[in-house]
């Protein structure tokens, strides 16, 4: 089946337009490809290698997924405010296929956990707002969060707590409850932070989570 067919396919059975790369408003194309130049090497080699291939649906809510279904597999669905960085991070999970790649990173993920949990005396929070303090703000309602640059970071870490500590951004706890959702979730938001290659999360993110960042490095370069 071609991809045009193949498109068209799932259009049908899904009621949604599906499309290529090409085929997605022309101010997403322009902002991800400005993205791929700012990216990481890695990152940037191992996206250019797949982003054209997959297919994409623009959803009405804002939340942006992989999809996994039967007639919709291997679709990524783009929220109305998906931004750059959340495209590489759907693009990550498409690259991950099957859990391939992120089942290889618990190990690495709990080595981290622990280490974290030690510094911190058991609370990771205050903690790294003490390390970070530049990363963090206090919500108008109270409580204080990660910045939105750092959500790939709040993500990981609201998994490590099963959803139970809260960050900014994450998932419910229903979620973290799946076999292998923390680490497919660390590997795409991996792939988020250094597609968005800011300095200061990257450090913050090489400094928390030290083997997760240096094995889903080589996991990565394993793809280009």
């Amino acid at each position: 089946m071609s991809d045009t067919a193949r498109r068209a396919a799932k259009s049908l059975v899904t009621g949604k337009q599906v499309v290529s790369f090409s085929g997605l408003p022309q101010k997403v194309r322009k902002d991800f490809r400005a993205g791929l130049n700012n990216a990481t090497p890695e990152v940037a080699k191992a996206l250019r290698k797949v982003y054209r291939d997959v297919d994409y649906t623009i959803g009405k809510k804002k939340g942006s997924l992989h999809s996994k279904g039967i007639f919709s597999k291997n679709t990524i669905v783009l929220g109305s405010n998906a931004s750059p960085g959340t495209v590489a991070h759907e693009l990550f999970h498409e690259l991950d296929a099957d859990g391939t790649i992120s089942s290889r990173l618990t190990l690495a993920i709990t080595q981290d956990h622990i280490a974290l949990n030690v510094a911190s005396n058991g609370d990771i929070l205050a903690y790294l707002q003490s390390m970070y303090p530049a990363a963090f703000k206090i919500k108008k309602s109270g409580g204080t969060v990660l910045n939105e640059p750092y959500r790939g970071i709040a993500d990981i870490l609201n998994g490590m707590s099963g959803g139970k500590k809260k960050y900014g951004f994450g998932h419910e706890e229903e979620y973290w409850k799946k076999p292998g959702s923390l680490e497919s979730e660390a590997w795409a938001q991996f792939g988020r932070v250094y597609f968005n290659n800011g300095p200061d999360v990257k450090k913050m993110f090489e400094d928390i989570f030290p083997n997760l960042s240096s094995h889903a490095m080589m996991a990565l370069k394993g793809l280009i």
